[in-house]
């Protein structure tokens, strides 16, 4: 018995580490951020030729700025993986968007944009839901965001819509369609548009698409 518990415990602690590094950025930009603070506390202190603070300094000075550099050094690496590995890859089809200016009734234009994509959830467990989308490149203003929209396939029905999740290693389609105000991309425009966007998921995470060649349907011969 003693044994299954140890392996227990020893599986519980594993769990936790494994948490923990997860998001290990923050433990790491938190150890460098004290290490700092502690020797710029100990420099001001020798500064100002405070008791026992100039031994402080000369003993632990340099350690704790080396400490608090080669830190904050793998904490910006780590940051960078954590947020390439967010469990959600993103595939443009660019054959099947486009973007169209389109005259209004009232002689003002709007500009649409449909875009197509895939989306892995590359998770070994959970789902992922996407719940918003909001357009990068070109950049317009909140107020000439007319409408956005974003649905995500049901592949057991067939269609699509807002409500669908991504299981855990699945793929599915997903469709972003975007209406703003204005001629974006400037008036007669022919030639393709490089179209960015941000897409949400239900954690609150921004992932970011980009439509290198995007082309109005109408200039497609």
């Amino acid at each position: 018995m003693p044994v299954f518990e140890a392996i227990s415990f020893a599986s519980s602690i594993s769990k936790v580490i494994a948490a923990i590094w997860a998001n290990g950025s923050r433990l790491l930009w938190s150890i460098a951020g004290a290490s700092a603070a502690a020797a710029i506390v100990i420099r001001v202190g020798a500064y100002f030729e405070m008791p026992k603070a100039q031994p402080l300094w000369d003993e632990y000075g340099l350690i704790l700025t080396l400490l608090a550099v080669v830190v904050a050094v793998f904490a910006a690496f780590k940051m960078r993986a954590e947020r390439r590995n967010t469990g959600l890859a993103l595939i443009a089809d660019e054959q099947q968007s486009f973007w169209h200016h389109a005259k209004q009734p009232d002689g003002s234009t709007m500009t649409q944009f449909h875009l197509q994509f895939h989306a892995t959830n590359t998770n070994e467990r959970g789902s992922l839901h996407l719940s918003k989308v909001r357009l990068n490149r070109p950049w317009v203003s909140r107020e000439q965001i007319h409408s956005s929209r974003l649905m995500t396939e049901n592949p057991m029905q067939n269609n699509y819509s807002a409500d669908y999740g991504i299981q855990a290693r699945k793929r599915r389609a997903c469709t972003a369609d975007i209406l703003a105000l204005g001629t974006i991309g400037g008036v007669g425009r022919k030639k393709p548009m490089r179209v960015s966007i941000g897409v949400q998921d239900h954690l609150g995470r921004w992932h970011k698409l980009m439509f290198r060649g995007l082309r109005d349907p109408s200039t497609r011969r």
